[in-house]
């Protein structure tokens, strides 16, 4: 997801309320208060992996020296893993191991390395993070917020080598055999020449990004 679909869609209502969007409010958020919101830690997301030690971490001493030698033993292979998930393998075993071996009189019905291990296994993170951003600033939010810009160049020409020689000039650069037959061939520009009587025309914005990536790769 683009920061733009997020800002426009709000898929969690939280008040970006961008224009755009189904419910604009009249006054939306600034671009700092936007910004602070998506970096906002306030997001349950399940971890994919746990190490043998952050498990460890979560192992009550009590309950540990009540397992029987046999089970310790299971344990401790588990917690010799560099890498679990802690949703499939670690679950069905640590939920094997201390469900079944509770300490009633202390603890009544309740595992505390169960309850430690089921919130260890879940991190809080910011909703920039959640989407696929990192950490978002306000530079960001304001490009995002920014019109459109189309990729064009207006000039004046009466033939297709003219035109070319023209983007090639104000790019500084010699345009290579597949960007010249792009724009020989492209309906849009042909439209544009004939509607303007051969006079001016603006080269389709696709052309432009192909050709400026080009020239930034040191293509041309």
């Amino acid at each position: 997801m683009t920061l733009k679909d997020e800002m426009t869609g709000d898929p969690l209502g939280r008040g970006y309320n961008e224009e755009g969007s189904e419910d604009p409010r009249p006054t939306p958020m600034s671009d700092k208060e936007l910004t602070n919101s998506l970096n906002e830690v306030n997001r349950e997301r399940d971890r994919t992996h746990m190490s043998g030690d952050e498990i460890s971490a979560t192992i009550d001493e009590k309950e540990y020296l009540a397992l029987s030698d046999i089970k310790k033993t299971r344990l401790l292979w588990l917690l010799n893993k560099d890498s679990v998930n802690p949703f499939d393998f670690a679950e069905t075993t640590l939920k094997d191991l201390f469900a079944r071996s509770l300490l009633p009189t202390l603890f009544g019905a309740v595992s505390p390395t169960l309850i430690a291990f089921a919130s260890a296994r879940i991190e809080i993170i910011s909703r920039a993070t959640e989407i696929g951003l990192g950490k978002i600033k306000v530079g960001h939010v304001e490009e995002a917020r920014r019109p459109p810009r189309e990729l064009g160049v207006t000039c004046e020409f009466d033939d297709d080598k003219a035109m070319r020689h023209s983007i090639a000039t104000r790019l500084g650069t010699t345009l290579c055999d597949r960007h010249r037959a792009l724009i020989a061939d492209t309906t849009t520009y042909r439209a544009k020449v004939k509607a303007n009587g051969l006079a001016t025309a603006l080269i389709p914005a696709d052309i432009l990004a192909e050709v400026y990536a080009d020239v930034q790769a040191g293509k041309l």
